[in-house]
């Protein structure tokens, strides 16, 4: 996750498009027969996975979701926004790149905060550009967007 190839350079951390953040979950464990799941599923998903297949008990703060209801049941999970962020730091200390994203299984939004621009991506067109959004509404994933960004300590201002 996080790698961007572009011709002979190498990149990680620059951007929260599809084909950085979306990477295959490949896991296999007793009990759990071979399968495909499309439901989106994030990295903080993994330990409280693990820990119930080793049956120990998560704590209660703990960020994910357990995944074997899905993986051996078959049992769709909740919906939920899925949370994605990456920051750049310059060697003199200058932040060059601080963006968040929220996901919800169909739209996906990324607050560039260095200049508090707002952009929309079509997660189902991994070559789609994204579009900057000028105008918004009470949108229910913006308001996921900037409540992540709140719980997480960062401030935000959205350009008009």
């Amino acid at each position: 996750h996080g790698e961007t190839f572009a011709d002979v350079w190498r990149h990680h951390g620059y951007d929260l498009s599809e084909h950085v953040i979306r990477v295959p979950l490949i896991l296999r464990a007793p009990g759990i027969a071979p399968s495909r799941q499309a439901t989106p599923v994030s990295l903080v998903d993994v330990v409280p996975t693990a820990l119930a297949l080793t049956d120990t008990p998560a704590p209660p703060t703990l960020d994910g979701v357990d995944l074997t209801p899905l993986l051996l049941r078959g049992t769709p999970l909740a919906p939920r926004v899925l949370f994605s962020d990456t920051w750049k730091f310059s060697h003199e200390g200058e932040q060059h790149i601080d963006l968040v994203g929220a996901y919800d299984g169909t739209r996906k939004l990324v607050l560039d905060r260095t200049d508090q621009t707002l952009w929309q991506h079509d997660p189902s067109r991994v070559d789609a550009a994204p579009r900057l959004l000028t105008t918004w509404t009470n949108d229910p994933l913006l308001r996921s967007l900037l409540g992540y960004v709140e719980e997480t300590g960062g401030a935000v201002r959205l350009r008009d």
